[in-house]
C-alpha cells in the first residue's frame, strides 16, 4: 500500500509546515504540491524540505494559464492518471486548509483503508470554528465546529474510466463508502455531498478538519487572494466564493485524549526543528498580515459593483479597521443605485441587527444617504447608534 496525497497551493508558506507535517504523521507516504501563482516565500519552504523525498513541490502555473476550465478539477486527474509512476496504490486530495482526521487522532490513514470495504472512501467535512487569535496550530485539545455536507475522497488506483471532480470520482467500478464503512448514499452524480440525514449525530470514525476561516484577520487577508483566472465570469477583485465570517456557535466538540496530542505535537515540533521551519512559517504569516493590509485598501477603494460582494464577505466580520475600510466605500456616491439598491441596503441591514449591529448601522447609513426621509431608516439609526453605544 502506497498512499499519495494531492494539493493545490497559493501563497501558503504560513500553513505548509503544519499541513505537511500533519499528513506525515498519519501515514502518508508522498505528498504532492502543485505550487501556482505565488508571490510569498513558499520557495523557501520547498527548499528547507529539498532533502524529504516523501515531499515534492510541483510548478501548477501551467494548469491555471492555459485558459481552460476548471484547472483544480485537472491538477487531480493528472496527479490519479500519473500515481502509478510512483507505485501508489490510493490517492487522497485536499485544500491546504483541509486536514484528514481519525477520531481517535491515533489510527493511521493506512489503517483506515484496512478497515473499510470500498475503493473509494469518502470523507465529511467537520467546519470547525472562529479562531480567537491569528495562527494557531491547526489542532487544538478541544475543536469547536459543525458537520457540512461536502466530502473529501480518498481513491484506489486503476479504477476504469475514472473522472474526478474537486470532491470525489465517477467510474463504473467505484464501490462508494463513508467512513464508518456505510454505503455512500447520494443522489444522481451529486457525489460530493452527503445527503441532509447524514448531518445528524457524531462524527465519524475519519474525518476532514475545514478550516476555511481560521481568525478574522486570516479570513480577511484571504480575501485578497482572488479566484484562479481561469473561473468563469470573475467580476470581483476579492475572493468571492464565502458567505461571511462564520462566528461561534453551538455544535459538535472534537477532544483528543492527553497522550495523543502529546505525541502529535511532539512530533510536529521535531519536524519543524529537522528542517529548520519556524523562521520560514514566520515570514510567511508575515506575508498573510501585509495581504490583510492590503485587502483593506481593495475594501476602501472599491467601485460600486461590490456592493453586494462585499456586503455578503463582510458578515460577521467585526474588526475596526475592516469597518473602517468597509465605512470609506459606502461613504462614496455611487452612481448607480436604484430604488431596488437602497431596498437591499434596508432589508440587509434588518436581517443583519441581531448578529452584526454595527455592520448593519454602515448599511442604514448609506440608505439614508439616498432616502433621508425615510421614516424606517431614520428609526433603526437611531436604534443602532443606542446599541452599539
Amino acid at each position: 500500500m502506497k498512499i499519495k496525497l494531492v494539493a493545490i497551493a497559493k501563497d501558503e508558506a504560513a500553513y505548509l509546515g503544519d499541513w505537511i507535517s500533519h499528513h506525515l504523521y498519519f501515514g502518508i507516504d508522498l505528498i504532492d504540491v502543485y505550487v501556482n501563482n505565488t508571490s510569498d516565500n513558499t520557495s523557501e519552504l520547498s527548499a528547507a524540505m529539498a532533502n524529504l523525498e516523501s515531499v515534492r513541490f510541483l510548478n501548477g502555473d501551467s494548469f491555471f494559464q492555459d485558459g481552460l476550465p476548471k484547472p483544480q478539477e485537472r491538477i487531480y486527474q493528472h496527479a490519479y492518471d500519473s500515481a502509478h509512476i510512483d507505485g501508489v496504490t490510493h490517492v487522497l486530495c485536499l485544500d491546504i486548509d483541509e486536514f484528514w482526521t481519525p477520531k481517535d487522532f491515533n489510527s493511521s490513514i493506512g489503517e483506515c483503508i484496512n478497515s473499510i470495504d470500498g475503493n473509494v472512501i469518502s470523507f465529511e467535512w467537520f467546519e470547525g470554528y472562529a479562531e480567537s487569535k491569528a495562527f494557531l496550530p491547526a489542532f487544538r485539545q478541544v475543536i469547536s465546529g459543525k458537520k457540512l455536507r461536502f466530502v473529501k475522497s480518498l481513491y484506489s488506483t486503476g479504477l476504469k474510466d475514472a473522472r474526478l471532480s474537486a470532491h470525489n470520482i465517477y467510474s463504473g467500478d467505484a464501490a462508494y463508502r463513508l467512513a464508518d464503512n456505510s454505503e455512500f448514499k447520494f443522489k444522481g452524480l451529486d457525489n460530493g455531498r452527503i445527503l441532509s440525514s447524514e448531518l445528524c449525530g457524531n462524527l465519524k470514525p475519519y474525518f476532514v478538519l475545514h478550516r476555511m476561516y481560521r481568525s478574522e484577520t486570516e479570513y480577511v487577508s484571504l480575501l485578497g487572494r482572488g479566484r484562479p483566472k481561469a473561473v468563469k465570469q470573475k467580476t470581483s477583485v476579492f475572493k468571492d466564493n464565502r458567505t461571511g465570517y462564520f462566528g461561534k456557535r453551538n455544535g459538535l466538540q472534537f477532544e483528543i485524549a492527553d497522550t495523543e496530542f502529546r505525541n502529535y505535537d511532539e512530533f510536529r515540533r521535531s519536524f519543524f526543528d529537522k528542517y529548520s521551519l519556524y523562521d520560514v512559517q514566520a515570514k510567511g504569516q508575515k506575508f498573510v498580515l501585509k495581504r490583510f493590509e492590503s485587502v483593506l485598501k481593495l475594501i476602501a477603494d472599491a467601485d460600486d459593483s461590490e456592493i453586494e460582494t462585499l456586503k455578503r464577505l463582510l458578515t460577521n466580520v467585526k474588526l475596526i479597521k475592516v469597518k473602517s475600510a468597509y465605512d470609506l466605500f459606502l461613504s462614496k456616491d455611487f452612481k448607480q443605485i436604484t430604488k431596488n439598491d437602497i431596498d437591499l441596503f434596508r432589508n440587509a441591514a434588518i436581517a443583519l441587527e441581531d448578529t452584526n449591529v454595527e455592520l448593519s448601522l454602515s448599511l442604514m447609513k448609506v440608505a439614508r444617504r439616498f432616502r433621508p426621509e425615510g421614516a424606517t431608516i431614520n428609526e433603526k439609526i437611531s436604534l443602532y447608534t443606542q446599541m452599539v453605544g
